[in-house]
């Protein structure tokens, strides 16, 4: 096994919650070259993994902190959104961010209120959900300098065009 599949297969991240691997990468299937074996190219492609950051910070994120340039992107998810502001995790995406990832946010759209999830305040009402939508995404920018946020649960069908 080459040193850099067994340092990807060693990257592991457990979320607070139980003990779930984030990141491990298969072997390459039978009869194919491994990167040992292929001659070195003008141009290397790196792969890197994505991760799910939906835990507080302290060991985990550091673990992912000191994953360094292993793991390309992080999705921070302080309450289902940006919440309010947290000075752990502006710290926690500030010291990610020095390692080269990018981390973006995580915001929840309850699927417009169409399977009767509630925005915060409540409501089913598609009108509503876009605007506390629209507030995180302008909350991430504005508390975590956020270069991007991951929306999820989102409609797979057209709706009326409302």
């Amino acid at each position: 096994m080459t040193s850099a599949r067994s340092a990807l297969r060693s990257l592991a991240l457990a979320t607070a919650v139980g003990t779930v691997a984030v990141a491990a990468l298969a072997a390459p299937a039978a009869g194919s070259p491994s990167a040992a074996d292929a001659p070195p190219k003008a141009s290397t492609l790196v792969q890197k993994v994505s991760v799910p950051a939906y835990f507080y910070p302290g060991a985990t994120w550091d673990q992912l902190v000191g994953a360094g340039n292993r793991v390309g992107l992080a999705i921070a998810n302080p309450f289902n959104g940006p919440g309010t502001g947290d000075p752990q995790y502006t710290r926690a995406i500030q010291r990610a961010r020095t390692t080269g990832m990018t981390v973006i946010g995580y915001v929840a759209t309850g699927y417009f209120g169409t399977t009767g999830i509630t925005t915060r305040n409540g409501s089913t009402d598609p009108a509503d959900w876009m605007r506390q939508i629209k507030g995180d995404v302008d909350t991430w920018y504005r508390l975590y300098n956020a270069v991007a946020c991951m929306l999820h649960a989102l409609v797979s069908s057209r709706g009326t065009g409302r």
